[in-house]
């Protein structure tokens, strides 16, 4: 099943809009956008607070010196008692923190040393043990981003052949040993790394198998359950599988799930919103429990038999880098993200450095000033006829335009809205092009300078031949 193209044309009163997802991806495209990039270039160059203070902690980093040594590369990276296993996760964070500091100041050296780190292990490594799959999940994710900056940035003078050897690197050594991806948060962190190298390499089918796992619709007690997915990984409550474990592994495990929405988001795929913005819920709760107050825990027995009966507390208020780019998710969109917003403000953690596992630096690459968004479009309605339906909704005062999206599954059920018609400038619209007898979900969205509102209420519709 492709998750990423539908393809409907949607006619307004006033303007025809025929949008279709085509399989070309957006670049840069993993985890930041050139959008991302020049609003981090800009902010510290005019030495905006807090982007600037995020910039400091990051050029504060080891992994951001122009003069980091390599600790590889290695010929065969290995597990355990070999070599190459802390080497590449530390070179990765290199090569992608000098990538960053490149673009944001452009000092030459930066971009030099970036090139060095990846050039160095595609052209080195020719082995990597496939049950590695954390570090290759890690360092697939930040090879991928610091790849992305150099080869669609005018100046970084990254060759053909050099890309190429980077893609035959995460083709041939770092994709085999992600897949299959796990349970947990290490699945999770498997996921990253899968969508990461399918948006680098421009293939379809490995981002659409990423989207495809992230939307399985099972559970955490399912004993089939052998690959994570947003609905086995958290409960209707918000609480992760492994809330029972400690603090730190589900705060790593959603943060993975987070990355993954926010490079399919660049792509123009609404993932953030599967399930009724359930990852949302899950970085709420999870913030809530670790900024000192209580929780539900819902007991159950898991996939392997054991049963889990309360929260743990086990490194209870140890945050991991992870939440300024939910609260960003939740500025774009006007949406209430409460509890993570405090732990970005919270002085044990603002502002936000990075890790081994995530990039961090949110303050830096993902915060956003706060702005009037256009209000949510209320009264959706919509009315079948033959291959066709027509949309209506009230107009909204603060809007210029309006999107409209469709999905042929409900999200509460995982389906995936794709954007069929942009800068709708009326309250109403006729989408035509559509099957008699499969029911399509519908959301509108407000537009405006400022940005776009959350979606509207859903409404799901039918299109048949009329009776007569």
């Amino acid at each position: 099943m492709k998750l990423t193209c539908l393809i409907i044309v949607c006619v307004t009163l006033s303007l025809a809009s025929h949008v279709a997802r085509a399989d070309g991806f957006v670049h840069p495209g993993v985890l930041h956008s050139k959008e991302d990039l020049e609003r981090m270039k800009a902010k510290v160059s005019a030495k905006a607070q807090p982007w600037l203070g995020g910039f400091d902690v990051l050029a504060s980093s080891k992994y951001a010196s122009a003069d980091y040594r390599l600790r590889g590369p290695v010929t065969n990276c290995t597990i355990g008692g070999g070599k190459g296993q802390y080497e590449i996760r530390d070179d990765s964070s290199a090569a992608y923190c000098n990538a960053l500091m490149w673009y944001i100041i452009g000092e030459k050296a930066h971009l030099q040393k970036a090139k060095q780190i990846i050039n160095a292990w595609s052209g080195t490594m020719q082995t990597f043990d496939r049950k590695d799959n954390l570090s290759a999940g890690m360092s697939a994710q930040k090879f991928a981003t610091a790849g992305e900056i150099l080869r669609y940035t005018k100046g970084a003078d990254w060759s053909e052949a050099d890309i190429l050897a980077c893609e035959k690197m995460f083709r041939e050594l770092l994709l085999p040993a992600i897949l299959p991806t796990r349970a947990g948060n290490q699945g999770a962190l498997c996921l990253t790394g899968e969508i990461c190298i399918g948006v680098f390499c421009n293939d379809r089918k490995i981002v659409d198998h990423a989207l495809e796992t992230y939307l399985g619709n099972y559970r955490e007690t399912d004993p089939r359950r052998r690959t994570v997915s947003l609905r086995s990984y958290v409960f209707d409550n918000g609480q992760s599988g492994e809330a029972y474990r400690d603090q730190p592994h589900p705060q790593g495990g959603i943060a993975h799930l987070a990355e993954i929405c926010q490079t399919a988001e660049i792509q123009g795929i609404g993932l953030w919103g599967a399930y009724d913005n359930l990852l949302l819920k899950a970085f709420e709760y999870i913030a809530k429990y670790n900024l000192g107050e209580e929780v539900p825990f819902e007991p159950y027995t898991d996939g392997m038999g054991q049963r889990r009966n309360s929260i743990s507390e086990s490194g209870r208020g140890r945050f991991s880098p992870i939440y300024e780019m939910v609260a960003a998710y939740g500025t774009r969109r006007g949406l209430d993200v409460t509890y993570t917003r405090q732990v970005t403000a919270h002085l044990k953690y603002f502002p936000e450095t990075g890790n081994a596992d995530h990039p961090g630096f949110g303050a830096l690459t993902y915060r956003l000033s706060p702005v009037a968004l256009p209000s949510v479009p209320k009264d959706l309605a919509a009315f079948p006829d033959d291959g066709k339906v027509k949309l209506s909704w009230s107009a909204v005062s603060d809007a210029a335009s309006y999107s409209i999206k469709c999905a042929t599954r409900s999200t509460r059920d995982g389906g995936l809205y794709t954007i069929v018609a942009k800068k709708v400038e009326t309250s109403s619209s006729t989408c035509v092009g559509l099957t008699n007898g499969t029911t399509y979900y519908y959301v509108v969205s407000s537009e405006n300078k400022n940005g776009e509102s959350a979606n509207s209420a859903e409404v799901s519709v039918t299109p048949a031949v009329a009776s007569k």
